[in-house]
């Protein structure tokens, strides 16, 4: 519905990171203003220690799986 009424709300979704939150080159749930072109932008909040360390485990641990999986 935000894509297809050009709303540019703010929702969570999977996205490419390059450089956003520090991490390159995955795709992880960040929150992104979605419009007709789809993603518009990443939004960035300001993480604290604690919360930047937990979502680097995060994007190590979605790298993990990645690497389990036959090509």
């Amino acid at each position: 519905k935000a894509i297809l009424h050009d709303e540019r709300n703010m929702m969570s979704v999977s996205a490419s990171l390059n450089g956003e939150y520090g991490e390159k080159d995955i795709f992880c749930g960040v929150p992104a203003i979605l419009g007709m072109e789809g993603i518009i932008e990443i939004a960035q909040f300001h993480l604290n220690e604690e919360e930047q360390s937990q979502f680097k485990a995060s994007t190590n641990a979605i790298r993990s799986l990645i690497e389990t999986l036959p090509l």
